[in-house]
């Protein structure tokens, strides 16, 4: 904590010997930025309680939080990367209730449940970036035809349930939420149910 308190100290006097026309704002939304993806969440939060709020207005400070809980969401090495989505949602700790924390919350589950459903071989940023999200749900199908039984081989989720139930609680995890997007993910398990009786 001491050492970057030291830092932003020296940059805040670099700032006015030299280059006053830096925002102070701007060297504390960097300092925040950094500390954060050094994973210093201790000293992060310790600088958000304190001075940083006197120079950082709440909007800045939650567009620094997300951008650093996506580079770390993004950066994640495959959906079983368990060490790149706690880093994410130890950001997302930050500012918890946002709507922004709320829906990456939500994809990280959404990919516990895929890779618990045998979808191994797709990264978290396609997945998020995927604007159609029912093309998550077809990438399940192609490596488990039979996901709808919840039953799968390759999956945790070993207890009998509804057709369909883990698949629609994943679409509601992936935003699919409309009647609409409801309907084509019924019409989906349906395709494959048939295929797969």
């Amino acid at each position: 904590s001491k050492q970057w308190k030291d830092l932003i100290s020296d940059v805040l006097s670099i700032r006015s010997d030299a280059t006053n026309w830096v925002p102070i704002s701007f060297c504390y939304q960097i300092l925040i930025q950094q500390l954060l993806v050094a994973a210093q969440f201790d000293v992060a939060f310790e600088f958000l309680s304190s001075e940083a709020t006197q120079h950082l207005d709440s909007d800045t400070v939650e567009r620094t939080i997300e951008s650093a809980a996506l580079e770390y969401f993004d950066s994640a090495g495959g959906i079983e990367d368990q060490r790149a989505m706690d880093m994410c949602l130890k950001c997302l700790s930050m500012r918890p209730g946002s709507n922004f924390a709320r829906s990456i919350r939500d994809l990280v589950e959404a990919l516990r449940l895929l890779s618990a459903m045998g979808l191994k071989n797709r990264l978290p940023a396609e997945v998020r970036r995927e604007n159609d999200k029912i093309q998550v749900l077809r990438w399940v199908f192609e490596v488990n035809p039979q996901a709808y039984k919840n039953l799968a081989s390759h999956s945790r989720i070993d207890l009998p349930r509804p057709p369909g139930t883990t698949l629609f609680r994943l679409a509601q995890l992936l935003g699919l939420v409309s009647d609409v997007q409801r309907a084509s993910v019924r019409v989906l398990i349906a395709e494959y149910a048939m295929k797969g009786s």
